[in-house]
């Protein structure tokens, strides 16, 4: 199944391919980099470490770094990589431009599954309106999650669907009274705008775990997942863009 998958609004720039290569590992369920360092001339070095390599795979080691730089090559991608064999075995892959790096996006995203499709499409539609969550999607039970939220990024959320430019009105978040009320608010904002049904549970501060007061939205299927995308993406555009005039 194909996907068109919404990218950051500054396509050429380098930074924002960096930052998409970063959501998009963020998103899969293999391995991610240790680090994701921009270059000074538009390009990226990826670092993987602690491959598990057998203790005695030298000629496993040249097969799987040739294997790697011919999977690039076959999608156009120009790279070098280089693999080290040592304690913590690691491969480096420098990509020396931004379209490498695109490329090179659009080779991870081309080995996930379509649940993990649908929710980078949320992950970045969520980045478009200015709406700081992240997005797990779990293939073995074909749900995605809204990481918990904390009250900023909610009541973002809630002004994104509500259409609202600025903080959202007549909504209080200093006392726990007014979150519930809050919670309740945003439960309805989620039902009118996307059409979907999902519980928002309202979290207290805990100070052992250093969390602050956060809403727990229920998981959600990927019809859900395409609804809530669609209706943040029609509603959210960047406040500058939104106060601009025609």
């Amino acid at each position: 199944m194909t996907h068109t998958l919404p990218h950051r609004t500054d396509e050429t720039s380098a930074a924002a391919a960096v930052h998409d290569l970063g959501i998009v590992f963020n998103m899969t369920s293999t391995r991610t980099p240790s680090s994701v360092t921009q270059q000074s001339e538009g390009g990226v070095h990826v670092r993987f470490r602690d491959l598990s390599l057998p203790h005695d795979a030298k000629g496993a080691v040249q097969w799987l770094r040739g294997d790697i730089a011919r999977n690039l090559v076959r999608a156009g991608i120009t790279a070098q990589v280089q693999l080290t064999r040592n304690e913590f075995p690691t491969v480096d892959i420098t990509l020396p431009t931004t379209s490498d790096v695109r490329r090179f996006v659009s080779l991870v995203e081309s080995g996930m599954s379509d649940l993990q499709r649908v929710g980078l499409h949320l992950r970045r539609a969520l980045i478009e309106a200015d709406i700081d969550a992240r997005v797990l999607a779990w293939d073995r039970d074909g749900t995605i999650e809204l990481l918990r939220l904390n009250i900023e990024p909610a009541l973002d959320l809630y002004r994104v669907l509500r259409g609202e430019l600025g903080q959202p009105t007549g909504v209080g978040i200093e006392t726990w009274s007014e979150i519930l009320e809050f919670a309740m608010d945003l439960m309805n904002a989620l039902h009118q705008a996307a059409g979907i049904s999902l519980l928002v549970d309202p979290k207290p501060a805990c100070d052992s775990c250093r969390q602050p007061n956060r809403m727990v939205i229920s998981p959600m299927d990927a019809d859900e997942a395409k609804a809530l995308t669609a209706a943040i993406a029609r509603r959210g555009a960047p406040a500058e863009s939104l106060l601009e005039g025609p």
